[in-house]
C-alpha cells in the first residue's frame, strides 16, 4: 500500500513517529496484512534444497571468487533444514577459494535507545563500549556464526559493522576507523571497499529495501553532493579488539531522517528498473543486486535526496 506514493509513505512514517498511539494501531494492521498475504500464498513447502538457491545466484550472474555481501534471515532459511554453519560452508564452497563472504554484523548495545527514543534521545555525551570480538551482532545467526570462524575479521567501526572471511577480508577492514570522525559507510569503510571491488549483494529470505545498507555509501562517500543539511550527528565509542583499545568520535545519520525514508518506493523502483533480480525458491525470497549498478542508480537521483522525500 505504501508503495503507491513515496509522499504517502513519508506522511505515515512521520505520523507514526510523532504520535505514539498510532504505533499499536499500525502494528496491528501490519500483522493482519501479513497474515492475509500468508494465507493467500499458503503452500505446504517440502524441505528446500539449498542448491536451488545457489542455482538462482548463477542465473543472476553471480560469479565465483568475488565478494558476496550476504543479508539473511535464518527463520526463512530454516526451510532448508540446514544449520547456519552448513549454510556458511555451502556459500564459501560456492564462492570459490579466492572469494570473500561478508555479512552485516551490527553491534547490539545494551543501552541503545529503541523506538521513538532513538529519535528523541541525546547521545552526544554517552560513550558506548564496542568489543570487536565479543559484542554480539543483532543481524542474525549467520553473521554470528561467521564471527566465530577462524580467520574471520570484523570491522572495528562501531556502526554498520561487517564480518568477512576470505581473500579480501583483511584489506576490507584495515582502515575502517581511519580519519576524522569516520563514517560507517564512508570512504574507508568495508561497505565502500566492497563497492569498489564490484561486490554482489545477496538477499536470502529478507526484505531488500529494509536491509540494503549499501545505499548509505551514496551519502557517506559523497558528502559534498548530498543535498540534505544536518544529515549527521556525532557519537562516541570506546573500541576494543585483540591488541588495541581507543575512544573515537564517529558520525552517523541522524535517526530523525528515517522518517523521510520511502522504503517501499525504493523497493518498487529497484525491481522496476531492473537493479534487483528476484526469484522465490520454494518459499524463500532470493535477490541479487550489483553494488556498482545500485550506486550509479542512486547517484543519478540524489539531487533531490532520493530515496528520502519531503525532508525540507
Amino acid at each position: 500500500m505504501l508503495g503507491i506514493s513515496p509522499y504517502l509513505e513519508v506522511v505515515v512514517r512521520k505520523l507514526y513517529w510523532n504520535f505514539f498511539f498510532l504505533h499499536s494501531i499500525l502494528e496491528r494492521l501490519a500483522v493482519i496484512f501479513k497474515k492475509t498475504r500468508q494465507n493467500k500464498k499458503k503452500v505446504n513447502y517440502e524441505q528446500v534444497d539449498f542448491d536451488e538457491i545457489l542455482n538462482a545466484l548463477d542465473r543472476f550472474g553471480v560469479s565465483p571468487n568475488g565478494i558476496l555481501v550476504i543479508h539473511s534471515s535464518m527463520n526463512e532459511l530454516a526451510k532448508t533444514k540446514l544449520t547456519p554453519t552448513k549454510i556458511i560452508n555451502k556459500l564459501i564452497e560456492y564462492n570459490g577459494p579466492n572469494g570473500t563472504i561478508a555479512m552485516p554484523a551490527f553491534p547490539k548495545y545494551k543501552d541503545e535507545p529503541v523506538g521513538v527514543a532513538r529519535i528523541t534521545t541525546d547521545l552526544s555525551k554517552t560513550i558506548f563500549k564496542y568489543d570487536v570480538n565479543r559484542t554480539p551482532p543483532w543481524t542474525g545467526a549467520l553473521p554470528f556464526k561467521l564471527m566465530l570462524r577462524k580467520n574471520s575479521i570484523r570491522s572495528s567501526h562501531p556502526l554498520n559493522s561487517m564480518v568477512a572471511l576470505g581473500k579480501d577480508a583483511i584489506a576490507m577492514m584495515e582502515n575502517n576507523i581511519k580519519g576524522n570522525k569516520p563514517l560507517p559507510c564512508g570512504e574507508n569503510s568495508s561497505w565502500n571497499y566492497c563497492l569498489q571491488q564490484g561486490a554482489k549483494i545477496v538477499f536470502l529470505g529478507v526484505d531488500v529495501a529494509h536491509s540494503l545498507t549499501m545505499i548509505h555509501v551514496a551519502e557517506d562517500c559523497y558528502i559534498e553532493d548530498w543535498p540534505i543539511k544536518n544529515w549527521y550527528r556525532d557519537r562516541t565509542f570506546h573500541v576494543t579488539d585483540s591488541t588495541n583499545e581507543k575512544t573515537i568520535l564517529v558520525r552517523e545519520r541522524d535517526p530523525k531522517w528515517s522518517m523521510c525514508y520511502a522504503e517501499r518506493c525504493l523497493a518498487r523502483d529497484l525491481l522496476r528498473f531492473g537493479i534487483q533480480k528476484h526469484i522465490n525458491v520454494s518459499g524463500i525470497d532470493v535477490s541479487v543486486i550489483d553494488s556498482k549498478e545500485l550506486l550509479n542508480f542512486l547517484n543519478n537521483r540524489k539531487g533531490f535526496g532520493y530515496p528520502y522525500f519531503m525532508w525540507k
